[in-house]
Order: C-alpha cells, then structure tokens, then sequence
C-alpha cells in the first residue's frame, strides 16, 4: 500500500478524450472503469462507432510499472465491435504507458498520460 500512495502523491493519471462533444480530461483516481457509449458508463464517448460498453479500465497492482490496463469488451469478456487500437495497433489488451493513444473508432481518441504533480 504504501508504494501506491507515494506514487499517488507524486503523479497524477489523466485520459484526454477526444470524441463528438470535442474534448475533455478525466483524472483517473478508481480502480475500474467502463467505458463505452452506454449513459452508465464510467467513461462515455460520443460517437455511432463506439460500442455500448466498449473497454474496461482496471488499475494495476501496486509496483507494477503500469498503472491501468485497458481491456476491449465489457466484465462478462463480450468484445466491442470495433475492438481496440493501441498505438497503431489493435489489441485486446494492454498495460498503458505515458503518451499511449488509444483509437475507439474514426475521430474518436483517448490519449493517457501521468503527469508528475507541481510541489506545493
């Protein structure tokens, strides 16, 4: 516990979303996320390409050099219809980096980033 919590108080985790309502950022604090076009998703994006629950987002365990991995499809393992590119690559899953770009479909992105926070 105590390596997550310092990391936590070091950097912050963010997703820039990209998608039909323009874009936004979401500070990533949970340990699991769906996301999907679904209004209860945790995460939702715009757009007729997006499946209703698209990927789930889970945190890593603490000490992983990873923080989140992102999965294609819903909890119960159905895939999405479009699946996932991470980078340029399509994936089923994938333990996210700084920087990753994250296709869901045509205009429609989710970019993560750990950002170190300013000292007080």
């Amino acid at each position: 516990m105590y390596i997550a919590q310092q990391f936590e108080e070091q950097f912050e985790l963010l997703l820039t979303i990209e998608d039909q309502k323009g874009r936004r950022q979401c500070p990533l604090e949970r340990d699991v996320y769906s996301i999907g076009s679904h209004r209860d998703c945790d995460i939702r994006l715009c757009s007729q390409f997006v499946s209703k629950h698209h990927a789930i987002l889970v945190r890593n365990p603490p000490g992983d050099v990873s923080y989140y991995r992102i999965s294609d499809g819903d909890l119960d393992g159905n895939p999405s219809a479009n699946g996932l590119l991470i980078n340029g690559r399509k994936r089923q899953s994938y333990d996210l980096q700084d920087k990753d770009e994250i296709l869901f479909g045509p205009q429609v992105r989710l970019i993560y980033y750990v950002v170190k926070k300013l000292a007080d």
